[in-house]
């Protein structure tokens, strides 16, 4: 069941209520006062607690609506509870209706929240299933109608040689003896992972077989790897696949020692990287920078496989008054973060800030740069309406779309804002090309905002600016771009700079890699005035991710920060 579903059958349900009540009940006077405003504020009288009694009676007697309620009890329970926050979505179901009606809704919703309290709480009893562990996103398109946009709340799977899948302890571990990607705390947790495992470890040894090798890694790396193995399957590879791929358990400095794993040394500190007896001294000495981050970064993983995110819960707060970022993207979430997270457990509160942080940095850093260099029109704090391109989007800049919305919640001012993500490698997956959506906060405290979002098809920014659904944007952004590596960002640009006075933000990885994409800008684009030169970014992630690059441009073994640098121009 979506949205759709769930509408139609409340209304059915409180218009079949509504009709029945007035052939069976004989105090229906009684029962119209009562529906004249909602069940949540109505008094407490006695006509008021006749006309309650009266309605149950007559709602217990709809069987065949219940049963429709059990039947799709995940679905109704999730939307139940977001009706029963969103203005939007009750107003919504109600328009056809008549005043009882409406009423009624919330009554139905009164009821089914005691159901979901009695099901979740009270220490009696679990969940009758798992409805509460899916996000549904009730999304408004053009012509007024909604789609459900389904997100599921699950961390992603990840591979480390380090990380045991089962026990999700870290350390030394025993590596499986078929593939020798991936390392397990005892038998028993081999052998409980083997249903997951099986199909890989079987095509990788499927292809030493076929190479004549006894580790995979000593014929194929990089993209070859991903590619062998890819066809072996007859799939693409999954994140955590890639990972196998990407990380395997050989010595870091001569990439040698795969087919005997008991020859490398882990570091003793991360895990994350081994040695052979011959380079374990050259390699400890280049190691020791990235160690420390190459540490956190697997321990935030552990957290989120062990405990989840508590930040998900985190709404951004609805300023009534402008008031400018902060120095830095930790300054701005760490009281937040120390309200949402426990401290008792060492290293979660702050491996939860870290995950805050890569979920904002996206809208945060193209905030920032309109706050640093203003919009065309002035001061972006007071704009009324405000289009960002984001030119080159990915899934990193739709992996937390409802955070887009911290732009508009921080600018009292405004009333539209409108996000657009463009790139020949844009993926929407279920979202609709175009629609509005807004959270339930900011429906009950900015009721006048609109935030929309459209995804058009893949294309290059050169060849979107001549269509028609082109208009011009208030600010330009191309966040961890890699100017300098791709060619096929040189005939983009100069469009990226559509007008003076309008921003182009960029972000990328290193300080150089920064000064070099802006040195290439300045190369194809005249007059361009540079209002933030290349510096380390405030509103970066601050959650470091392993570096998969096989490109050379990065040190081996390292990680990376999204948008750990930033510059932004303008055309004068």
């Amino acid at each position: 069941m979506n949205f759709e579903g769930f509408q139609d059958l409340m209304r059915r349900i409180v218009r079949t209520w509504y009709e029945r009540a007035k052939v069976e009940i004989i105090e229906m006077d009684y029962v119209n006062q009562y529906l004249k405003d909602s069940p949540f504020i109505a008094k407490q009288t006695q006509e008021n607690e006749i006309a309650y009694e009266r309605l149950m009676d007559v709602r217990l007697k709809l069987v065949e609506l219940s049963y429709e309620i059990d039947k799709n009890h995940d679905a109704y329970m999730r939307f139940m509870q977001q009706t029963l926050n969103s203005p939007d979505l009750k107003i919504r179901i109600g328009k056809p209706l008549r005043p009882e009606e409406r009423n009624l809704i919330d009554l139905e919703l009164m009821i089914m929240e005691q159901v979901a309290d009695w099901e979740l709480d009270v220490g009696k009893v679990e969940a009758e299933s798992n409805w509460d562990k899916v996000q549904d996103l009730v999304v408004s398109l053009p012509n007024d109608t909604t789609k459900t946009i389904r997100i599921s709340a699950e961390p992603q799977k990840r591979s480390w040689f380090g990380f045991c899948p089962v026990s999700m302890k870290i350390g030394s571990l025993k590596m499986c003896g078929g593939c020798k990607l991936v390392g397990y705390f005892g038998k028993e947790e081999q052998k409980k992972d083997w249903p997951n495992h099986k199909e890989v470890c079987k095509a990788v040894a499927n292809l030493n077989k076929k190479l004549g090798v006894k580790h995979i890694a000593e014929k194929l790396k990089g993209e070859m790897l991903v590619n062998a193995l890819s066809s072996e399957l007859g799939r693409a590879l999954n994140q955590a696949e890639l990972d196998l791929v990407h990380f395997p358990r050989v010595c870091a400095e001569c990439v040698g020692g795969g087919a005997n794993q008991d020859s490398l040394r882990n570091c003793s500190r991360c895990n994350c990287v081994a040695w052979c007896n011959a380079c374990i001294e050259k390699g400890k000495s280049k190691h020791e920078e990235w160690c420390h981050l190459l540490k956190t970064s697997i321990e935030d993983f552990k957290h989120e496989k062990s405990l989840g995110h508590q930040v998900q819960k985190y709404v951004p707060p609805v300023e009534k008054k402008y008031k400018a970022l902060p120095a830095s993207i930790e300054i701005l979430f760490e009281k937040e973060v120390s309200k949402l997270v426990s401290n008792k457990l060492p290293g979660y509160q702050e491996s939860e800030l870290r995950y805050l942080t890569f979920l904002y940095t996206c809208p945060l850093t193209i905030l920032f740069a309109a706050e640093q260099t203003g919009l065309a029109q002035g001061p972006v704090e007071e704009a009324r309406s405000l289009t960002v391109h984001l030119v080159g989007a990915r899934i990193a800049e739709i992996r937390h779309l409802v955070g887009w919305e911290i732009i508009a919640l921080r600018l009292p001012s405004l009333e539209k804002l409108h996000l657009v993500f463009i790139g020949d490698e844009v993926i929407s997956g279920d979202f609709p090309p175009t629609f509005t959506y807004k959270s339930n906060e900011a429906q009950k405290e900015r009721p006048d905002l609109e935030i929309k979002y459209t995804f058009e098809p893949p294309q290059l920014y050169q060849d979107y600016v001549s269509t028609p659904a082109y208009t011009v944007p208030d600010v330009v952004a191309a966040l961890d771009c890699g100017f300098k590596f791709y060619p096929s960002w040189d005939p983009c640009i100069p469009h990226l700079m559509p007008a003076p006075g309008v921003p182009c933000v960029f972000t990328e990885f290193t300080l150089q890699d920064t000064k070099d994409n802006l040195a290439k800008v300045e190369k194809l684009v005249e007059n361009v005035e540079v209002c933030v030169p290349p510096r380390r970014n405030p509103f970066c992630s601050r959650r470091p991710v392993r570096c998969s690059d096989q490109s050379g441009n990065y040190i081996k073994n390292s990680v990376i920060f999204s948008n750990d640098y930033i510059a932004v121009v303008k055309r004068k």
